[in-house]
């Protein structure tokens, strides 16, 4: 008989302590699966950010790109017209 009381006493205080280490293991589990979920969350936001920014600097490129040849283009303009200048003033000078 004080076999089974002695049984009974360790399945009482090892379902205890299996109760908490059930419970521990829960919360364990828990908040590896939420940080989980929330990294996975917040990577698809990072990428979505990331190409927005991607996008944003391709536009920016192509605009800077477009403005240096305005300004390349400029620059010819005012060397022709500094050039045409200097040949009229040769002529108005030649008179």
């Amino acid at each position: 008989m004080w076999f089974v009381n002695l049984m009974i006493y360790y399945k009482i205080k090892y379902s205890k302590k299996g109760l908490e280490m059930a419970f521990i293991l829960a919360s364990l589990g828990g908040v590896v699966l939420g940080g989980g979920l929330a990294g996975w969350i917040l990577s698809k936001r990072w990428k979505q950010q990331v190409e927005e920014v991607k996008e944003a600097l391709t536009e920016l490129a192509d605009k800077h790109l477009e403005e240096q040849q305005q300004n390349k283009e400029l620059k010819q303009k005012l060397a022709d017209t500094s050039y045409q200048l200097g040949e009229a003033k040769k002529d108005l000078a030649a008179r």
